[in-house]
């Protein structure tokens, strides 16, 4: 890595997760290296982070999306199987629940 500032985790968290997602493109089987420790990352209500999951992700209006989907994979907060997003928007914000198929 070359300069990452004040905090060498500010380079390493983001240098890591993109080399495991190429590992994963490249047909590797990446494992859990996240850790309470070490790069945490912390999903909203019942999502799982998952260090390469489909970036189209299976809705409650469109629970076949990540079947056709060709984009390759991602890291973030993820609905568990066997639930789907809906989004819900009011006149005052806009939020993401997962809803059990």
């Amino acid at each position: 890595m070359c300069h990452c500032g004040n905090s060498s985790a500010t380079c390493a968290c983001p240098t890591m997760s993109e080399y495991s997602r190429q590992c994963a493109h490249a047909g590797g089987k990446p494992q859990e290296w996240k850790t309470n420790q070490f790069c945490l990352k912390k999903c909203p209500f019942n999502m799982k982070y998952q260090e390469c999951g489909s970036p189209c992700t299976d809705t409650c209006s469109n629970p076949q999306r990540n079947q056709h989907c060709q984009e390759h994979c991602t890291d973030g907060c993820f609905c568990p199987a066997g639930t789907c997003t809906h989004l819900l928007k009011t006149t005052s914000y806009v939020s993401y629940v997962t809803i059990i198929k």
